[in-house]
């Protein structure tokens, strides 16, 4: 979704605490389920050819500009024109089933402009005064009926309903049953002009919402994960060639990536230094700086400092940019390759654990790996 430069400023502290979205006054306590007419849904997702559900053919790709799209949650709607001179706009990604959009009165939005100083920074204090004004205006909600925690799930899909007066169900496609929220009558008692003018125009768009929908199974990163390794050169840090052939003396090679300007990447290299050290002899583990090509002497230092130069580290080039680099989402993203440079396993984006034991979990998630290998 586009919006204002100020308004994504907030959006990254809303991805943080959705929390404070739901707080405001005029969120209903009580709201009516009701199952919609039979709508379309889609077996599958395609980037060429999907159908709305009310049947209408859409090309995602014809429409990018249009459309916003979230394959993990499995839709893609189209977002009215209207709404992009709406300053106070604010979609929230809540969690993993869901997505809301809210509005932030204009005192809202005013108080943060005035609170930003010359580089554009605002005080956390007050982004969250900001946030905390927020009215829910709809949603999107996406029910897991194979969630490994089920109790968790409905937990969280009651608090959501909560928060709207309407509930629609969309449909179901495989284990997937989709909602469409929205609250259509807002307590306007501290509202100015403007605020009712924009309120009115988010509220009239919300069937044309509703109806670009396009409805899908979720797609996981690891099933968007193309990444092949059968073929490629590149160089090491120490400017030795490398190539497929790297991988043939081990079952399993974990592959790190990475950049010197990640801070999440720099505080878990020291793990993965420690489980090159008790890695088993068939399993090796190294990374890819994905801006060693420029960097290299600091990522030398990061390495040194973090105790990891025992892991071979190659430098990206156009080649692994091309094969892995567009293929990740972020860093440090992690996957497995067997001895032929073909993708095993899980897709790690970020790390898979917080309690300490990071060496370890990337240890079981090798051996995972190899327990797909015939």
């Amino acid at each position: 979704m586009k919006m204002k430069k100020a308004l994504a400023l907030i959006l990254s502290m809303a991805l943080l605490s959705s929390c404070l979205t739901a707080c405001d006054k005029s969120a209903p306590k009580e709201n009516s389920t009701k199952k919609a007419p039979a709508y379309s849904l889609n077996e599958e997702y395609s980037l060429d050819s999907m159908v709305t559900v009310k049947g209408e053919t859409v090309s995602l790709e014809e429409e990018a500009e249009a459309y916003t799209t979230d394959k993990e949650k499995g839709y893609a709607f189209r977002v009215p024109q209207s709404w992009h001179e709406i300053d106070g706009l604010n979609p929230v990604d809540v969690d993993e089933y869901s997505i809301e959009i809210d509005y932030i009165p204009v005192a809202g939005m005013n108080k943060y402009y005035e609170a930003m100083d010359d580089e554009g920074n605002v005080d956390d204090a007050i982004i969250a005064e900001v946030l905390g004004m927020s009215v829910p205006m709809l949603g999107i909600y996406r029910y897991d009926d194979e969630a490994a925690d089920k109790d968790k799930l409905n937990s969280s899909f009651e608090a959501f309903k909560e928060m709207f007066a309407n509930v629609e169900e969309l449909g179901s496609v495989e284990n997937s049953t989709f909602y469409f929220l929205y609250n259509d009558k807002i307590d306007r008692t501290d509202m100015d002009e403007q605020d009712n003018e924009w309120l009115d125009s988010i509220i009239a768009d919300y069937n044309a919402v509703r109806d670009s929908l396009c409805l899908f199974p979720p797609i996981t990163p690891k099933e968007e994960f193309k990444a092949d390794l059968s073929s490629f050169t590149c160089e090491d840090l120490d400017g030795n060639a490398i190539d497929e052939t790297f991988f043939s003396n081990y079952d399993v090679t974990m592959i790190n990536c990475w950049t010197t300007w990640c801070g999440y990447c720099i505080e878990e290299m020291p793990e993965i230094g420690r489980l090159k050290d008790i890695l088993p002899d068939n399993y090796n583990v190294v990374t890819i700086c994905f801006d060693a090509d420029t960097q290299g002497d600091l990522a030398k230092e990061l390495l040194e400092q973090a105790g990891a130069r025992n892991v071979t580290t190659f430098v990206v080039n156009d080649i692994l940019e091309e094969i892995v680099g567009s293929q990740l989402i972020g860093f440090p993203t992690t996957f497995f390759v067997d001895k032929n440079g073909h993708v095993i396993g899980s897709l790690e984006i970020g790390a898979p654990t917080s309690d300490g034991s990071l060496a370890e979990a990337y240890l079981e998630l090798i051996k995972k790996a190899a327990s797909e290998i015939e």
